[in-house]
Order: structure tokens, then sequence, then C-alpha cells
């Protein structure tokens, strides 16, 4: 109490008066526009309060402890419990003695009152009731804070669910000494309204007077309104738990009220939600890190040299380079067309070390590569550290691709850069089944929706690009907004020799790698291109709109994919992305980003897609 009368004296030499009309005294003469004009939150009618829920019947080691610490973080003026405090259930006064001095020496570290409650597991026999009324004096009781009731019951009086005649008898007398409180909040332990019969008196009590009733017992959440008023089964605080998250109603929480003039605010604060300032040291976050480097995991894609594939191996290689043991989980997804063995895999990863698991893929038939998506194995690596109380787990996906070393051909005749394509005998490669789609996937409503086609073939001067892309409905304006947040095309070149071109991951752009975004226009000058100034000397590129959609042409100097490669160049690697908007440019919830390989700079990405070869 001292304490809250402390903290009012202090909000009241900043702010004076209940409705919270700032009088303020700055360090020096601060406009008022600086500020919301709400008023301060500092009416001395509120105040804040917590609840613990049930500790046993089945109880969990650490949980109580932990939600002890954490309330000490948060200071709330005082904490109440619904019961079940120890797991009881036996007549041996030693062991009574046992389960209460563990659980006193608990709730004795709390920096702010803590009111004792029973459940059935705290006054499970005669003696655990003598030595409880020994203990505490009192199994049900009252007490008014800030004119505001709290009724605690007993729902062990007698132990069958129902409360005595005594007990109903000393509520009504209180509630008939306090008509004029502004709140009555009616603890217990067993849900009793669920017994309309022993309910009944209480309810017919408290009508004509807002109240709010909270229970434990049932170890799951769940709220009900009564003729208004709000019910509450609460949770647990370290009772046996499903902890199958807030749908199930099953977790470990703390409520917490706050008491307004309009009525409570309640809160579930969930206690794997609550830090104190040292969730990440500098420390720790070194040591989190290390792990995070030192896991690695990567497979070789499958490249073809025919459209047909008919089986084969992949060595999928798994690392842990920290100094901290790891273990690693990982299963297949389903794959309509290729099944891989083995379907999981367990490994134990002991610091500084490399283990290589041989992956089968088994076919019932030859498949053409370009209908196989890739097979997925969805996986995690984790390591317990010391100090922490979870293990740090690092998730993974890998993609087992199959794939073809495609053909740049040399081209007879250099190309016009104008968005016409007419001198383009074929667009081979086509996207109508994107490798990943990005922004909303849903957005995306098939190839008529949004595709392309494209083609790249050379001459001594230039490597030539060409795409005619299908979208439905072009969303182009307004001018000034980045080419990928409108309807658009964006290619990525990786001139660089190997190992660097097909190990990378899509950084350096405008730097290691060629990227450029078009937006078309209704003619070549029109195009809208980002940072063209970036781009190597000598491109050329147009980007127009055309009945279906768009066309671009780009025209990328030789000169640049021999400097890159130090020599005449032979190969590069490519990707095109085509940005699809629906809705208004901007608009990322309307938007797909449909990838012809996976995006280099995402987890989808491996090694050497989208490569071709001179022909």
């Amino acid at each position: 109490m001292k304490r809250s009368l402390l903290l009012l004296a202090v909000c009241g030499a900043l702010v004076c008066g209940c409705a919270g009309q700032a009088r303020v005294k700055w360090a020096d003469k601060l406009d008022d526009a600086v500020r919301t004009d709400r008023p301060f939150a500092n009416d001395p009618a509120c105040f804040q309060f917590a609840i613990m829920s049930d500790r046993h019947g089945g109880g969990r080691p650490g949980i109580y402890e932990d939600a002890v610490a954490k309330l000490n973080m948060l200071q709330p003026e005082f904490v109440m419990c619904v019961g079940d405090l120890i797991s009881g259930y036996t007549d041996k006064q030693d062991e009574i003695d046992a389960q209460r001095m563990e659980l006193d020496s608990m709730v004795d570290k709390l920096h702010m009152p803590f009111f004792y409650l029973p459940g059935n597991h705290d006054l499970s026999n005669d003696i655990m009731v003598k030595d409880w009324l020994r203990r505490y004096k009192r199994t049900y009781y009252h007490f008014v804070y800030r004119n505001v009731l709290f009724l605690c019951m007993d729902t062990e009086d007698p132990p069958s669910r129902k409360f005595s005649q005594e007990q109903i008898q000393y509520m009504a007398k209180v509630l008939a000494e306090n008509k004029d409180v502004r709140w009555t909040f009616v603890l217990m332990h067993q849900p009793m309204w669920d017994q309309g019969e022993a309910w009944a008196p209480m309810e017919k009590l408290l009508a004509d007077r807002q109240y709010t009733v909270m229970a434990g017992h049932v170890h799951e959440y769940s709220k009900a309104v009564r003729d208004g008023h709000s019910y509450i089964i609460l949770a647990t605080t370290g009772g046996a738990s499903g902890l199958g998250g807030p749908d199930l109603g099953q977790f470990d929480h703390l409520v917490w009220v706050t008491m307004t003039p309009a009525g409570p605010s309640i809160v579930n604060l969930m206690l794997d939600g609550i830090y104190d300032d040292n969730v990440r040291t500098k420390e720790s976050a070194q040591l989190v890190s290390s792990v995070y480097r030192g896991f690695s995991l990567t497979n070789d894609a499958i490249f073809l040299e025919t459209e047909t594939f008919e089986g084969g191996m992949v060595p999928l290689r798994i690392g842990n380079a920290s100094d901290v043991p790891m273990k690693f989980h990982a299963v297949f997804e389903p794959n309509a067309f290729i099944s891989p063995e083995p379907k999981q895999i367990d490994l134990d990863l002991p610091p500084k070390s490399k283990q290589e698991v041989v992956v089968k893929l088994n076919v019932a038939g030859p498949v053409k590569a370009d209908d196989v998506p890739p097979v997925m194995l969805i996986g995690a690596a984790s390591a317990m550290l010391p100090g922490l109380k979870k293990p740090v787990r690092i998730d993974t996906q890998n993609g087992f691709v199959l794939d073809r070393i495609r053909a740049c051909p040399r081209r007879e005749s250099g190309v016009q850069v104008d968005g016409k394509l007419d001198e383009w005998k074929a667009l081979p490669i086509a996207c109508e089944r994107p490798a990943q789609i990005q922004l909303t996937a849903a957005a995306w409503d098939g190839p008529a929706d949004g595709s392309f086609k494209f083609a790249v073939e050379y001459d001594d001067n230039f490597v030539y690009f060409a795409a005619d892309v299908v979208d439905d409905k072009l969303a182009l304006d307004p001018q000034n907004s980045e080419p990928w947040h409108r309807d658009g095309i964006e290619l990525r070149l990786d001139a660089r020799p190997d190992p660097e071109r097909s190990a990378g991951r899509g950084e350096g752009e405008f730097d290691k790698i060629l990227f450029t975004a078009l937006c078309p226009g209704d003619d070549p000058a029109k195009t809208y291109c980002v940072s063209p100034d970036k781009l190597p000397a000598g491109v050329k590129f147009a980007c127009v709109k055309t009945p279906k959609g768009h066309a671009t042409e780009i025209a990328i100097p030789v000169k640049y994919l021999d400097a890159k490669q130090g020599k005449p160049w032979e190969a590069f690697r490519l990707n095109v992305q085509v940005d699809d908007f629906d809705g208004k440019p901007d608009d990322l919830s309307d938007a797909a980003q449909l990838c012809w390989r996976p995006d280099w700079r995402r987890q989808l990405n491996y090694a050497g897609s989208g490569t071709f070869r001179k022909r």
C-alpha cells in the first residue's frame, strides 16, 4: 500500500485530476503539438492486480517459480490465486508440511501481497483443512480495495462442490454491507456456476451490481457471459496441461487486471511471452549466432542433359561447425512424381562435424523434368545452450530439384531493341507454373492471370533477352512507384565464373550481378527502368504494352560477360520474375511475383538454377 501511495504522489506531482488534464511542468517551454490531446492515464481510481491459476493437479516444476519472478518484473499492486496450490491428497503431516513450505518459499519472493485461496488439492481431507486453518486462519473471506469488493470463496465447503449455508450467509452479509462499491470480483477454485443449484443463491445475491467471476480447476481457459457478466475459467500456471495453445485454451498464464472507472480491463499474459531486460545479452547473442552460423545443409540440384528423369541419387550434406552438439530432424513432403528414400532423417551432430546422407529419388517411370516440382525436405536443427530455457531452433527447407542446363543459341542477325518480337523465331521457355510465387500467392489465378515465355540468344556483340508476358489487367500508375510495386518484369543475370556464379544468392545487385526492373510504356521511349545509370555500358532495353500484357527486349554487351569471366564467356545464370498487380499499384495484398526459378535471395534457391551455356 505504501508503494501505491508513493506512486500516486509521484504521478500527482506531474499531473493532477481524475480526468487526467495536463498540468505538467516541462524542463522548458514545450508546444502541446508534440503529443496527442488524450488525457494522462493517471486516474487514482485505477489500479492493477494479477491472478495466478492452478499450480497443481499434475504440477510441472519451475512454472510457478517463473511466474513469481515475472510478477516481480510487472509489479502489480497485489496478487490473487484460484487454488490448487499444492499437490495435496495426503493425510501425512510431514508431507503436507513439506508441500506448504515449498509453496510459501515461492510466494514469499513476491514483492507485493499474495492472497491464498484453497482448491480441492489444498483441502482434500480433514487433516488438510485443519492445517489450512492453522496456517491461513480462514478458507473464505473478503476485502475492499479502492472501493472494489473482492469475494474469495471456498468451493470445498463442504468438499462436494457446494457452498455451506454459513458461507452463503457470510457473503450475503458482506454484500449487504458493501452495496455502493463500484465493482465486485468473485474468485473461487471450481467453476460453481456450472452447478446451477449450488450457484443460484450467490447469483441472486449478486444481482443488481457490476461483477466478474473467475475460477480455475478445469485447466482450460474459457469465458462465458451470463446476464451481461463475465464468467471466466482460467488455464494454468504450472498445472497439468496439453499446452495446445489459445485455440484449445491450454497455456500457462497470468491474468492481468486493470481496474478502471469504466470497469475491469482483463488480459492474459502468456508466461513464455514475458521477459526481463536480459532476454538477449551481448554474450547470449554471440552464442546463439555461432549456432546459426555453424549449421549448414546443402544438396546439389540434378541437372539433366535430356528432358526426362528416370531416378537418381543425391548427397545431402549436414554440417555443425559450432562448439555445441546439435540434433537434426527432417521429413520429406509428399511428391506426386518422386518418392525419396529415406523419408525421414534424424541425426546427432557433434561439434565441428559433417555428415552426408545419400537420398535416393525413385520414380515409377520416366517423367518430364519440367513437370516435376521440387522434392521438399522440411526440418530443423536444435541446440541446447547454457543459460537458455529453450533449445535454439533453426528451421530449414531444402529442395531437391530437377533442372536442365539450357542452351543459349547463336543468332544469324542482330535485334532491334524496340519491344517488337517479330524478329524472334520462337520463345521456347515457358513459365506457366512458377517455381516460386512471392508477395501474395493467393492473388495468382493461373496462366491466364499472369504467365510468360522468353528466349535468350547471342551474336558477336550482344546477349539478347526477349519475353512475352500475359497479364489480364495492367496496373501501372502511379509512375513514382517502385517498379516492383506495379506491373513489370525483373531480370537478374550472373556472368561470374564458377563456383561464384552457381553458388550465388543474388547478392551484389548492380555490382556482382546485372539487375534491371522494367515497367511497360506505350512505346520504347516510355519504358521505365530502375537505376539505368547502374547498368553496364551499352545495355539496351525496351518494355512496351501489348494487347495481352507487355513485351520486353534487352541487349547486354558481350564485353560485359567477357569481363566478368576474365575470358570469352561460356555460360551465365539467369532468372526472370514478373510482377503482376491485379488491384492498385502498391497494393501487395492483390499482387503476385511470378519467379521462373526460385528467387536467388530466398531459401528455395538452389545452386546453378537457370544456367545457360553458349551453343
